[in-house]
């Protein structure tokens, strides 16, 4: 065992950085599996989807549009649409926030730096998401027929962009710590 923590203090950053990270998302990986399973799961994702739902209706409300919510069904719509959003698990962005997770711990840098950093991301990541679902929403309402382009392909794009963005933005300000 000491060998082995031995090669690993001596490899280099990439190599710890890719260890850690392999390791942190094994770990998430079986602790998602767990949770998915267990019933406490379902009052955390519907907290969640409801927050989505008010943040996403309050950007709508915002930009003039009347807007239509339903809590136990987790949808939302433009009024006068035919079609609503729905918010299930996979559009909580749980997954993509554990990565960003993953991501700033696996990195190295000052945990001072990070306890600041991870809290502002997950609060951007969840924003951008919201917009998301408002825009969804937008979208379903007049041209239904790109929902799939825009929900599967677009979005996802350019939610993993910030994602990349954010974590090159604490790389710069890690390298200007330790400068």
């Amino acid at each position: 065992m000491i060998s082995l923590i031995q090669k690993y203090k001596a490899t280099t950053d990439l190599n710890r950085f890719l260890i850690k990270g392999l390791a942190l998302f094994m770990s998430w990986r079986a602790f998602h599996k767990w949770y998915y399973k267990n019933e406490t799961f379902g009052k955390i994702s519907d907290i969640l989807a409801i927050w989505y739902l008010r943040v996403a209706n309050f950007f709508l409300n915002v930009l003039g549009f009347k807007t239509g919510v339903s809590i136990p069904e987790c949808k939302l719509w433009i009024e006068g649409s035919g079609d609503s959003v729905q918010i299930i698990y996979d559009c909580l962005g749980i997954n993509i926030m554990a990565i960003f997770i993953i991501f700033m711990l696996a990195y190295p840098g000052r945990i001072k730096t990070k306890a600041w950093f991870i809290p502002i991301g997950l609060i951007a990541i969840f924003i951008l998401n919201a917009m998301r679902m408002s825009a969804l929403a937008g979208i379903v309402n007049k041209w239904p027929h790109l929902m799939d382009l825009f929900h599967h392909f677009i979005f996802q794009g350019i939610i993993y962009l910030m994602v990349f963005g954010l974590w090159y933005w604490f790389i710069k300000l890690s390298s200007k710590n330790k400068a």
